[in-house]
């Protein structure tokens, strides 16, 4: 059995030196980030390019599917077969030839700058 022990005034300190951090500056990029990709997604949407670290706070926030990497072509000939949207953010490669030319895909700019 674990028991933890809990000092109030450490919780406090704690919490305190939080609210100053970097850490919370970059949270709160994230969910304005979030935000704004969120209107521009249309209904069945399935994100791609996501940061590793972030897909799942995209999921969490907007309640569409989002993976950290790029779909390949077998991918998104499945996602259209299910009327799904793809779309694919930026990230900090270029995207290939057949995501630049595929017009039913939905490219966003947002390249994220460390936040997702």
């Amino acid at each position: 059995m674990t028991v933890y022990l809990w000092n109030f005034e450490t919780l406090q300190d704690t919490y305190k030196r939080h609210q100053t951090h970097e850490y919370c500056r970059i949270q709160t990029e994230l969910a304005k980030t979030i935000q704004r990709i969120n209107l521009l997604l249309p209904p069945g949407s399935v994100v791609f390019n996501v940061r590793t670290g972030s897909y799942i706070d995209i999921m969490a926030f907007t309640g569409h599917t989002a993976y950290p990497g790029l779909p390949d072509q077998q991918v998104l000939d499945s996602l259209r077969s299910l009327n799904r949207k793809a779309v694919v953010l930026k990230g900090e490669v270029d995207w290939p030839d057949y995501i630049k030319r595929d017009t039913n895909i939905l490219k966003l700019p947002y390249q994220g700058n460390g936040y997702y």
